[in-house]
């Protein structure tokens, strides 16, 4: 069985309240925080070192895997010239085929469930006022298909509930949250069907033996704009592919990749100049696929990990006693722990971070009648759904360590 490298999934936690909820913060229940008497001083700086510092520091660095080892792109062909030119992959595609296609400005919308009427309320119907009704198909699914003639911006996040039998309710298979007011509801982004290109990327067919088939697919914008460019890379190196102009499919397939992780990376652009969002596709070469599910998971308490930047340390003080207070942990923290080999080699395969989100300042009491204050180093009394809390690092900081985890796999 070949060791895998690190591969990290980030999942965040965050608090939505529910439209009538009110009064203070919420405080935290007693003994989630127990005072152990005893003051252990600051939370180490990483320069002075983290859990298990000496072990990390005398462990063997794994070595630099380098380029895939006798890695090739099929069908056969010569390697890219010393100048970095693209590989001949035979004439260029032909995007100017009225039968290329074109992305859709529509979005699907479905219930499961037994009722006799469902509709679709959201900011762009004037909520109930238009509400639109969902049509029960054979499979007993109500379903819609809404675009810019319901009122969906393109590109734009839409709150929208379900009405079910006159109930409203969050659509369990809304995967944003996006508020209205004071109120959380479902978030229905509409595709940006008019603003560029898109990419669509599968995942990739691997096996142990070092093949792969990579699909991906090029859609033009609404407008029909014909594509200028579509770019594959395979570990930073041109990749051919074949290309089926009536689907927009691109297909590249390829052997001898070594054991390890791989990156396909697909870039495209029209000719009105306008970017596709870029879509990177990473497998691995295995004997056996993974799950991270299968593996070791690192729940990373960032305020209690490690501290990386001193400057953003903010911690309250009296009358918050020390073991409810910041300890100064952050995100900078974090990635110096990561690209020291640390979770590789716990066997780690992927990292849950504690919540970024910014949280409320000062401190509030404990729940249950008692005295004691507590800061909100924990993560779960957010102000910011979308901001990263300064005394973690802030947003630049959580990019960076995802990039960094990703790069390990």
């Amino acid at each position: 069985m070949l060791r895998r490298p690190l591969r990290a999934g980030l999942l965040g936690l965050l608090a939505l309240a529910a439209c009538d909820d009110g009064g203070d913060a919420p405080g935290v229940g007693p003994g989630l925080f127990p005072d152990t008497g005893a003051d252990r001083g600051p939370l180490p700086t990483v320069d002075r070192g983290f859990p298990d510092a000496a072990d990390r520091d005398a462990a063997p660095r794994p070595p630099d895997a380098g380029p895939p080892a006798d890695a090739r792109v099929l069908p056969d062909t010569d390697p890219p010239e010393p100048d970095g030119a693209p590989i001949d992959a035979g004439p260029p595609p032909p995007f100017e085929d009225p039968a290329w296609p074109v992305r859709t400005c529509e979005i699907d919308v479905a219930w499961t469930g037994d009722a006799a009427d469902v509709r679709l309320a959201g900011d762009f119907t004037g909520w109930q006022a238009g509400a639109l009704p969902l049509a029960r198909g054979g499979d007993g699914v109500f379903r819609r298909s809404v675009g810019p003639g319901d009122g969906l911006v393109p590109g734009q996040v839409h709150a929208y509930k379900l009405i079910v039998d006159g109930r409203w309710i969050i659509d369990p298979g809304a995967r944003l949250r996006k508020y209205d007011g004071n109120c959380v509801n479902g978030g229905l982004r509409a595709p940006a069907c008019d603003q560029g290109p898109l990419l669509r990327g599968h995942p990739v067919e691997a096996r142990p033996d070092g093949v792969f088939t990579a699909t991906i697919q090029a859609l033009r914008a609404a407008d029909e704009t014909p594509l200028d460019a579509v770019q594959l890379r395979l570990d930073g190196a041109p990749l051919a592919a074949t290309v089926e102009p009536a689907t927009g499919t691109f297909t590249a397939r390829g052997a001898g990749l070594a054991p390890g992780r791989h990156v396909i990376e697909a870039r495209a652009t029209d000719a009105r100049g306008r970017a596709a969002d870029p879509v990177d596709l990473v497998f691995w070469i295995e004997d056996a696929p993974h799950d991270w599910r299968d593996g070791a998971l690192y729940l990373l308490f960032l305020d209690r990990f490690a501290n990386g930047e001193p400057a953003n340390d903010a911690p309250v003080g009296p009358p918050v006693t020390y073991p409810a207070d910041w300890h100064g942990g952050d995100l900078q923290g974090a990635l110096a722990v990561l690209e020291s080999g640390y979770f590789e080699r716990l066997g780690v395969g992927t990292i849950w971070l504690s919540p970024v989100n910014t949280q409320v300042e000062g401190h509030f009491a404990e729940r249950g009648g008692g005295d004691r204050r507590i800061a909100p180093y924990h993560g779960y009394w957010p102000v910011r759904g979308r901001q990263v809390d300064p005394r973690l690092g802030g947003d630049d900081a959580l990019r960076a360590f995802v990039e960094a985890a990703h790069a390990r796999g």
